[in-house]
């Protein structure tokens, strides 16, 4: 998890701005299609988090956080594309040890919200399953 989001909001579906701008740079090339889905979260409203707000101006564009309501199929695409581009910077022999924790916590970060997406559709299969079975 990104060092901004421990300070301000635990939520699965919530991103900085940091987390989307450095998913959408590894994205861009090898994936334009998803960088855009990337891209269209930031365009959207910023969720207003406490801490950001007592921040000065210069630090406080760094400290927005959006809500991604991005298809769970398309979470799973950008997991595998994230994958792939983090294995072949982990693999370069010179990668600095900063480097692979940064593409680790983004990939857990991404990892987390489609856990959370496959809670929350998860807590809603009860009731219907309810009504099949009686």
């Amino acid at each position: 998890m990104s060092l901004l989001k421990d300070l301000t909001i635990n939520r699965p579906d919530i991103f900085s701005r940091h987390s989307l701008e450095l998913s959408f740079k590894l994205l861009r090339h090898r994936d334009p299609s998803l960088a855009l889905e990337v891209q269209n979260v930031m365009a959207g409203k910023t969720n207003d988090a406490p801490s950001a707000r007592t921040l000065p101006p210069h630090l406080s564009r760094s400290c927005e956080f959006f809500m991604v309501a991005i298809d769970p199929v398309v979470v799973g695409q950008i997991i595998s594309s994230l994958t792939l581009i983090g294995r072949n910077i982990i693999e370069q022999n010179n990668v600095r040890p900063s480097r692979k924790a940064i593409i680790l916590s983004l990939l857990e970060e991404w990892m987390g919200l489609v856990e959370w997406l496959i809670s929350e559709s998860e807590q809603h299969l009860p009731a219907a399953n309810a009504t099949h079975s009686a």
